[in-house]
């Protein structure tokens, strides 16, 4: 088998010339293609062989770059010729595109998908830690963005106030009816001087006791 002609746009990907090319002759891919692909080639060749003529079976695969380094390509290729009342392939023909930008961008989709799952992993195994040390400790957390002013409460501030998820929102104004009527200003008093100035308490913050 040889190389009978290749287009100057595959030359260019893989910074050789045709000469070069042309010298490997039946050697070229073995030559240059990743080890790694080249048995997942004979596979291809082998099912394209078996393909009737016309249809195409494409295939992707690293060709070495004059320059050292690895270039994708994506190659479509039929059967043109056989051996006459044979099976077996004299000559195939092929389309090559460089994909090695398409390989690249799905590889960083790839990792960065990764990385978000392991991020929701880690986040979820330290809610998960965070929910059993506030039931352990019998402690339940609110959070309120003021800009907003949407709510949060975390499972264990619903078992203290004995209130089910299902059918009670987290609110400020819940959380406001909530605190004994005798301590009700005194806390209200706090809230509204550490809302004037939320720098005021530094990294401490502030707290406060009240009954509900």
């Amino acid at each position: 088998r040889r190389t009978v002609w290749a287009n100057r746009g595959l030359h260019e990907v893989l910074g050789r010339s045709l000469a070069e090319v042309q010298a490997l002759g039946a050697r070229v891919l073995p030559a240059l293609m990743h080890p790694d692909d080249w048995p997942a080639y004979q596979a291809h060749a082998a099912r394209l062989a078996a393909l009737a003529d016309g249809q195409v079976a494409t295939f992707a695969y690293r060709m070495q770059h004059a320059d050292g380094g690895w270039r994708w390509l994506e190659s479509r290729d039929m059967v043109r010729r056989r051996e006459p009342g044979g099976r077996a392939p004299l000559q195939i023909v092929g389309a090559a595109a460089d994909v090695t930008e398409r390989v690249a961008a799905a590889e960083d989709r790839a990792r960065l998908l990764a990385t978000e799952r392991a991020a929701r992993a880690a986040a979820e195994a330290s809610d998960a830690a965070l929910r059993l040390a506030q039931a352990a400790g019998n402690v339940g957390t609110w959070t309120v963005d003021l800009a907003t002013r949407a709510v949060e409460w975390s499972a264990q501030y619903y078992v203290l106030h004995g209130l089910d998820p299902a059918v009670h929102a987290p609110s400020q104004r819940a959380w406001e009816h909530s605190i004994h009527p005798d301590d009700r200003a005194r806390v209200d008093a706090l809230v509204a001087e550490k809302l004037a100035d939320p720098a005021a308490g530094g990294e401490a913050g502030y707290g406060v006791e009240y009954r509900i």
